[in-house]
This record gives structure tokens, sequence and C-alpha cells, in this order.
């Protein structure tokens, strides 16, 4: 069982739901970038501007806004399955991160 099956029962495009979410919030104005290597750093910006020049900034607000409020189920309607509770998590630190390793 995929997202996709779900979805399709539901009669939601995933496609379409996500090139909607892609044109509303893929925006350069969201994004942070952060690199470590031994490069200069005059070669450092060549390669970030070479790989990422063409993000488009929308100059959008953050999702969080929008969606402020809203329940993160519809009913059974939701792409997202949900047992339709909201489980609120305070962290213990203000950090956002992410680790990638290959």
């Amino acid at each position: 069982k995929t997202l996709l099956d779900d979805t399709q029962k539901q009669g939601i495009d995933l496609r379409e739901q996500l090139i909607q979410f892609y044109n509303k919030y893929y925006s350069s104005n969201q994004m942070t970038l952060a690199i470590v290597a031994p490069q200069s750093l005059t070669e450092m910006k060549q390669m970030v501007n070479d790989a990422f020049a063409e993000v488009p900034n929308r100059n959008v607000d953050k999702p969080e806004k929008e969606w402020a409020g809203i329940l993160p189920y519809n009913n059974g309607k939701s792409v997202i399955p949900s047992f339709q509770h909201v489980v609120e998590v305070v962290p213990v630190q203000d950090l956002r991160q992410v680790t990638v390793t290959w």
C-alpha cells in the first residue's frame, strides 16, 4: 500500500497536489544552505551559485502562517493518514537540523 493508492481512492490527484505545493512554497527565501569544504570562499560561492542560482524567489511567507489553526486531518479526506489527534511537541532547544550522510 502506498501514498498514491490512498490518494487515488480519495479522488486526490497526488501529482497535481505536489505541483501546486511546489509552485506555492518552493522559494529561495524559505531556504538556508550551509556548506563546509576545503575550497576557498570564492570557489565555494561560485559552486553554490552554479548549483542554486535558478531556484526561484517567490517571496512567500512561511507556510506555517497559512496553516495556523488548521487541523492536520480533514475527516478522512487528508493526503496524510491521521488518527484525528493533534500532538504538540515542545522543543527542548531552538534547533532545526537535518543530517544527510552517504
